[in-house]
């Protein structure tokens, strides 16, 4: 029994320094490797992002539903195992839409009212890593350029016995431009010396540069100048679509 005891031990102490000696192996390539200079990554992030976006229209009737999708792509040059730079690119739009039908006794017409509001921001940073122990381990500092944009199209059909007709009641598209400056920290592990999965947490702060949606909107119909409307859309844009708290989930190839 005391043998069989102390086998069961020394089995235990094996399989805890195998599986110590496979993590070690699993993750021997999270350094940056000097013949390995260029990084390419794809970020699930803005995904995410407009996944959660689309998730809220699950929570309402049928009239109304919304839509999301996201991406981004970074590039990054290895300049020695402590420093480098790159170079990001990120897309996230979103849609909402409402519906409603009703049938008019009176003219014997069967109407319809669509409305759909679209949101989209496209990104543009440049890059700025430090690897303080030469390691997996990095501090990124991005200075970019951005844009936050919506546009909203009304129709209202009629279904009469010659077929279906359709008016126009809107159709608008506005854009406002934001510099922004970011700040995250994580870690980019480079495994078996080519695939690259990269983790980090930061934020993006942002701010317009211009006139914004809402002051667009006045002088285009020549009303008043709406700020509560252009603090509106700064606020989206400078809280999701382009600053904002930001979560990098990446995978890529080193070459």
């Amino acid at each position: 029994m005391g043998t069989f005891i102390g086998n069961g031990r020394h089995s235990g102490n094996k399989a805890r320094v195998f599986l110590c000696a496979a993590a070690v192996a699993f993750f021997a390539g999270n350094t940056p490797a000097s013949d390995k200079l260029n990084y390419v990554t794809y970020d699930f992030g803005p995904a995410i992002i407009g996944n959660w976006i689309a998730s809220f229209g699950d929570h309402t009737d049928d009239s109304f539903n919304t839509s999301g999708f996201g991406l981004a792509l970074q590039y990054e040059r290895q300049i020695n195992p402590f420093f480098s730079a790159g170079a990001r690119f990120a897309y996230l739009g979103a849609g909402m839409g409402y519906s409603a039908s009703m049938y008019d006794i009176t003219l014997g017409i069967i109407e319809e009212l669509s409305l759909k509001q679209n949101f989209s921001s496209f990104n543009f940073e440049s890059n700025a890593r430090l690897y303080p122990t030469g390691k997996s381990f990095f501090l990124n500092g991005s200075l970019g350029y951005g844009t936050f944009g919506t546009g909203l199209k009304g129709r209202f059909y009629y279904t009469e016995r010659d077929g279906k007709n359709a008016i126009d009641l809107v159709d608008l598209s506005m854009t406002a431009s934001y510099l922004k400056l970011g700040l995250k920290t994580g870690y980019r592990w480079l495994i078996r010396n080519s695939f690259i999965i990269e983790m980090s947490t930061g934020y993006d702060f942002s701010t317009r540069v211009g006139d914004g949606i809402g002051t667009k909107l006045g002088k285009k119909f020549g009303g008043d100048i709406d700020s509560d409307l252009d603090d509106m859309f700064d606020f989206f844009a400078n809280h999701i679509f382009v600053g904002g708290f930001r979560i990098t989930l990446a995978a890529g190839w080193a070459f």
